[in-house]
């Protein structure tokens, strides 16, 4: 009988341990979930906009924003006013705060040319964007967007020279007035299907905070998994 009593006891013991594994791994995938969700989440790609770089219904990792941004980053921004529902969209970032950029017709006039004027420099620099989808058409709407007409060797032009001709700052004006300037603490944003995008030309330049975050990983998932995660973190999107 003592036998079987010690066995007994023994059996309880490993159907306790394994009971309080199960809970700890249980508590521990609760707190990496938790985790996880703070600084990262998935999203799913809606529409054309993005093309040729994302396609319609992928699942990214977007990283929450805690962080500076930089040209070129693909964000998640809400693009609704305060008290608006929220209204998120995937774009690209273009500008920053103190950028300025032209939106410059091509020499042919059926294009439009995209140039920048990083803060602190003083020249303007055509935008190469080998991730567009298309070269942007001069007959899509720009909304208020300005365009400007063709300026010849605009890359070679000193912008504020202290040495300007009157010729020369009339020209740097006529820039200046045609520009976009991007206030500081804002991000300016565009599709790279830039003929088929509703972005910063209709929206304006949008605050930092209602960036909520950069697009780092593409999810190649199938079946469950890919069920499991437009659910779970669609909860916390």
């Amino acid at each position: 009988m003592n036998e079987i009593s010690d066995g007994a006891v023994l059996l309880d013991k490993k159907r306790n341990n394994t009971a309080l594994i199960i809970l700890y791994l249980v508590i521990f995938l609760q707190i990496f979930i938790i985790l996880l969700m703070c600084f990262f989440y998935v999203t799913v790609t809606d529409g054309e906009s993005m093309e040729n770089t994302l396609q319609d219904k992928q699942l990214f990792i977007v990283q929450r924003l805690a962080f500076g941004l930089e040209h070129g980053d693909v964000i998640t921004v809400n693009t609704a006013a305060d008290g608006e529902p929220e209204h998120m969209l995937i774009k690209r970032v273009i500008g920053l705060g103190g950028d300025k950029l032209l939106f410059m017709r091509s020499q042919s006039g059926g294009q439009i040319e995209l140039y920048r004027r990083n803060y602190g420099e003083n020249k303007y620099t055509l935008l190469d964007e080998p991730y567009i989808k298309a070269a942007m058409s001069a007959a899509v709407n720009y909304y208020d967007t300005p365009i400007c007409s063709y300026i010849p060797n605009l890359t070679e032009i000193s912008i504020d020279s202290e040495n300007a001709t009157a010729e020369q700052n009339k020209l740097f004006d006529d820039i200046n007035a045609a520009s976009v300037e991007i206030a500081h603490g804002s991000v300016y944003f565009m599709g790279d299907n830039r003929n088929n995008s509703l972005d910063s030309r209709y929206y304006g330049a949008r605050p930092l905070s209602k960036v909520r975050g950069k697009l780092i990983k593409k999810l190649k998932i199938n079946g469950f998994g890919d069920k499991f995660f437009r659910f779970v973190f669609s909860l916390n999107d």
